[in-house]
């Protein structure tokens, strides 16, 4: 009788495990296969193989073969079954997509790589036993469960985020990963990863952790990302030599003595602290970028030979001199507004420089900058600045800020071809004729300004974006050429009709508001339009905008409306919001 028991257990478990993996050992006909894809699935495989006809056997047997493949960005994709008869498959990719579960997967014997971010998956359950993965990424979905992949013990890669989970516990035994993304997560405590010697990329940013104790011995560690966390200090990062890359933003950070020994930093990180010194990272020279902004350092004197340095943000602080910069030739961008300092002479050698932001600074003379050549974007909003003859050379520049200046010439920039944002707002300029060959010009600001005519950005074919809020611009004729035009903000000026908008079938968003317009009917045929403010004003029908039925915001309060109007108008344009009253 236990003989008897012991054939038919043999044979179910024979019968079992011939049923279990015959999806794997079956000889699949190519094209029965590909009759039975849904059109989702076949135009997703067209696509891949650039065709546009059903595949030959030996296109689909390509398919069947694939190593890689990518279906991100299909929401009309929410079954992966097509899959699981692609047996050779090593890397899989389907983020933002409506997939809803991951038991294909499991017939994926050779699968490494997995991506699925931003889909309905919110269960791991099905990869519990897919040992092969070397790399999983699932960041924002709503899985909260990390215990399914407690046992995928050559995982080296795992990118998670999610408020809901909460701790990291399911993976003390995943010893080989060498990366972990958990941020904007609830996880609290680090304790799971103090075995983890081969790790060596760590982002833990966004989370409710309040101590980096249990990695302070993790010496492989590379790179650390732990912004926006509660820690009190830097000590547990003291022995982490071989840091390369280190970010945190904590209030209660006051001192970066703990690092004196981090020599090998490359990317550094110290912002939104009560630091009041660099002087204990002297030693990281082979520092190439450094963002020490919002914090109360006094002085960059530690900098000076920092020679690799690339990148500086030190705006909000309270350094007054950029001496240190000067002999800093590798340099290609610096942030420092709203400092107190009040001359750029250190910068004048540093010819590499391509981003200069020093805005709300006490400075008067641009001269140090003039043959800054590789120049291609300058702010200098809120300074005392009056002359920018200096910048009549920088033909690399492509953004301009001179918001709130005391410029009233703007002369010098009609040479600036490149020229692809420019600001002017709240200066002294009345006229903007050094603009008419600015053919590159995407976005222009000149509100609060004295400007009355508009004639010489008639010819700014590329142009997107255009503000004259506060000037004495009468008339809107100079755009009607515009074609290209998606934004216009045109409150509050001497305006009294939107004719020349008429054609312009990009705009999307129209501010119009103070204004003495009578009618809103140029625009019905602006179907692109999906924000439409014009309150103060004298329009009194609504009708003339009626097919605009893609408008997502309309204020037209204070005007010769009723309410009648407005509730008809809302009937037929109920994703519309209406603001009136």
């Amino acid at each position: 009788m236990k003989i008897k028991k012991k054939i038919f257990l043999i044979f179910f478990l024979i019968f079992f495990t011939q049923n279990f993996f015959s999806k794997n050992n079956e000889k699949i006909n190519p094209h029965i296969w590909w009759n039975e894809l849904d059109d989702v699935w076949k135009q997703e495989f067209q696509k891949l193989l650039k065709i546009y006809k059903d595949p030959t056997k030996e296109e689909i047997e390509r398919i069947l073969n694939l190593k890689k493949l990518n279906i991100s960005s299909n929401f009309e994709i929410s079954d992966l079954g097509p899959i699981s008869d692609l047996i050779e498959l090593e890397e899989l990719s389907f983020f933002d997509t409506n997939v809803e579960n991951l038991e294909a997967i499991t017939f994926l014997k050779k699968i490494k790589k997995l991506w699925f971010y931003n889909t309905q998956i919110d269960d791991l359950e099905p990869i519990r036993d897919v040992t092969s993965l070397t790399e999983l990424w699932f960041e924002y979905t709503d899985i909260d469960d990390l215990e399914p992949i407690s046992n995928l013990i050559n995982l080296e890669v795992l990118a998670f985020s999610n408020p809901d989970i909460e701790n990291l516990s399911s993976l003390e035994n995943l010893v080989n990963l060498r990366e972990l993304k958990c941020m904007y997560t609830s996880v609290s405590d680090l304790k799971p990863l103090k075995n983890m010697k081969k790790l060596e990329k760590l982002y833990c940013y966004d989370t409710e952790i309040n101590s980096l104790e249990p990695i302070r011995n993790l010496i492989s560690l590379k790179e650390l990302y732990c912004e926006n966390i509660d820690i009190s200090n830097l000590e547990n990062l003291r022995n982490l030599i071989n840091l390369e890359v280190l970010a945190f933003s904590s209030e209660n950070i006051t001192t970066l003595e703990p690092l004196r020994n981090l020599v090998n930093l490359k990317k550094f990180w110290c912002m939104y602290t009560n630091i009041t010194s660099l002087a204990s990272i002297k030693n990281a020279k082979n520092l190439e970028k450094l963002w020490c902004y919002n914090t109360k350092i006094k002085d960059l004197e530690v900098l000076k030979n920092f020679t690799n340095l690339e990148k500086l943000w030190c705006y909000n602080t309270k350094i007054e001199s950029l001496q240190a910069l000067e002999n800093l030739t590798k340099l290609k961008e610096l942030k420092c507004s709203n400092t107190k300092i009040t001359d750029l002479s250190p910068l004048k050698n540093l010819l590499n420089l391509e981003i200069l932001s020093c805005g709300d600074v006490n400075i008067t003379d641009l001269t140090p900058i003039e043959n800054l050549k590789n120049l291609k974007k300058v702010h200098l909003f809120n300074t005392k600045i009056k002359n920018i003859e200096a910048l009549k050379n920088l033909k690399k520049l492509k953004i301009l800020d001179l918001d709130n200046t005391k410029v009233e010439d703007i002369k010098h920039i009609k040479n600036l071809l490149k020229l692809e944002k420019l600001n002017l707002d709240n200066t002294l300029i009345t006229e903007i004729k050094a603009l008419k060959n600015l053919k590159n010009l995407r976005e222009f600001n000149c509100n609060s300004t004295n400007i009355e005519n508009l004639s010489p950005i008639k010819n700014l074919k590329e142009l997107r974006k255009l503000l004259i809020y506060n000037t004495l611009v009468t008339t809107l004729e100079p755009l009607k050429n515009l074609k290209k035009l998606e934004e216009l903000n045109c409150p509050q000026t001497k305006i009294t009709s939107l004719e020349p908008l008429r054609n312009l079938k990009n705009l999307k968003k129209l501010w119009c508001y103070n204004n003495e317009i009578t009618t809103l009917k140029p625009l019905e045929n602006l179907n692109g339009l999906i924000m439409l403010i014009c309150f103060n004003t004298k329009i009194d029908d609504l009708k003339v905008i009626w097919n605009l039925k893609n408008l997502q915001v309309l204020y037209c309060y204070n005007t010769k409306l009723n309410m009648a109007k407005v509730e008809a108008f809302k009937l037929e344009h109920i994703d519309c919001y209406i603001d009136f009253w």
